[in-house]
């Protein structure tokens, strides 16, 4: 299963425009649950859902084979808590998706091998595609170790030094 989430303060059509077309592009025939917020709109390939509580949410992302999200730091955090790919579309406020682009700087900052950072839909059909076929292996950490705050985030899950915030060697 693919899990798209949008968030819950404003609407995110582009995302799901772009998810929806390289559902098409490249076949794929799995089941595909967006979380989409208030909206009419409906899309090809996805079963919508405006909102989840929040085990609901855990739940989706455990499943999921791969999430496909906005730059969100609850998303981000919980998927690079338990190793879960994520291919991150930051809202843009030129397109009226938010208030400004602190989104682009948030997901440049966790772009690793399992956090794909995209900006195009030519880019998120090879990067879903890719994605699907590599099976990147879930249970690894998906923040970089050399990152303080990456280190700092997952020192619960992969045992950073306390003290210094740095990673154990």
């Amino acid at each position: 299963m693919i899990f798209v989430t949008v968030g819950t303060q404003l609407p995110f059509d582009r995302l799901l425009d772009w998810v929806s077309e390289a559902l098409a592009a490249l076949g794929i025939d799995e089941e595909c649950i967006a979380q989409v917020g208030e909206t009419d709109k409906n899309w090809a390939g996805i079963h919508k859902i405006s909102s989840v509580s929040t085990s609901e949410f855990s739940e989706l992302i455990e499943r999921a084979r791969l999430v496909i999200a906005h730059a969100g730091m609850g998303t981000i955090i919980q998927c690079a808590s338990i190793g879960k790919p994520l291919i991150i579309v930051p809202r843009l406020s030129r397109f009226g998706e938010h208030r400004n682009d602190h989104q682009v700087d948030t997901a440049e900052k966790f772009s690793s091998s399992l956090i794909q950072v995209i900006s195009d839909r030519e880019q998120l059909i090879k990067c879903v595609n890719n994605m699907l076929q590599d099976e990147v292996v879930s249970g690894k950490n998906a923040f970089t170790k050399s990152s303080a705050l990456g280190c700092f985030l997952s020192d619960y899950i992969d045992g950073c030094d306390e003290n210094s915030r740095q990673p154990n060697e």
